[in-house]
């Protein structure tokens, strides 16, 4: 008799037995089920898989996890590099990113020439952000993506210590709570962007020169022409953003450096650790 039976609702049913279940040709199968195995794909995917890394971080551990892949990468930074680094960093996030790459490259000294270069560095950095066309990497060479890889490793880092110290605290109780829930990446790159401008402000203004020189002469600018070059640039959300950044780094770090006082005053035995 044929297995087939017609059901109550009049549609055709087939018993499923040991024999419909196996596959007409039992190697295909063994095939399917195979493991893909990562180090035997070809070079271009490899590099693909290098370029679709999600941020610096996972392109980072992604290129130590192999030889073969390390290898890939060293070959072709060039190309992978820049869509990481603007999926990271975010394209609105970009220019100040570059912009504090490029102070490195600027010699901002105490003369009228150094104030100038401050000047022409902030109208170019507004052109550029202000610019309708989209920021990239494509055109850096490999010292300076390299350079922004490094800078935007610190960043992440640093805003992670951020993430975990402020939402940690009850914005209204002001105690220490169970942290919330991670940041979006719209938000890690808000933070992000806070730290690149918090570090420009730092280089084209107040950057030492010199264990001599006095404190109140290490600043180019009076505060009034700070204001007016620098912090008009951004929206007033933007500068309260500055402004949280601020604050946190002075209390975090200056913990940090007073709890290991007498360490750094054994290295630098002229200077004191314990005033903040």
């Amino acid at each position: 008799m044929n297995d087939t039976k017609i059901s109550e609702i009049g549609t055709t049913e087939i018993p499923y037995t040991k024999a419909s279940l196996e596959p007409a040709e039992p190697h295909l199968a063994a095939t399917t089920m195979q493991k893909v195995n990562l180090e035997g794909l070809p070079a271009e995917l490899k590099k693909k898989i290098l370029q679709s890394a999600p941020n610096i971080s996972a392109l980072q551990n992604l290129a130590r996890s192999s030889p073969l892949y390390y290898k890939i990468y060293l070959d072709k930074r060039k190309v992978i590099i820049p869509p990481v680094l603007l999926r990271d960093i975010g394209e609105e996030g970009l220019p100040d990113a570059l912009a504090v790459y490029k102070t490195s490259q600027v010699e901002f000294d105490k003369s009228e020439g150094g104030k100038d270069r401050v000047r022409s560095f902030l109208s170019k950095f507004r052109a550029e952000r202000d610019s309708s066309s989209h920021s990239t990497c494509d055109s850096l060479d490999i010292h300076a993506l390299e350079s922004l890889l490094d800078l935007q490793s610190i960043v992440a880092r640093v805003a992670s210590e951020f993430c975990d110290d402020t939402l940690s605290v009850h914005p209204v109780m002001g105690k220490r709570t169970q942290s919330l829930k991670d940041p979006s990446s719209n938000e890690k790159r808000r933070i992000y962007r806070a730290l690149y401008r918090f570090e420009m402000f730092r280089v084209l203004f107040t950057e030492s020169y010199g264990e001599g020189t006095p404190t109140d002469s290490r600043h180019l600018f009076h505060e009034a022409d700070q204001s007016f070059l620098f912090f008009t640039l951004f929206e007033t959300w933007e500068v309260e953003e500055l402004a949280c950044v601020r604050d946190w780094i002075i209390k975090h770090y200056s913990e940090a450096i007073q709890e290991n006082s007498s360490g750094l005053s054994r290295l630098h035995p002229k200077k004191t650790f314990t005033d903040g």
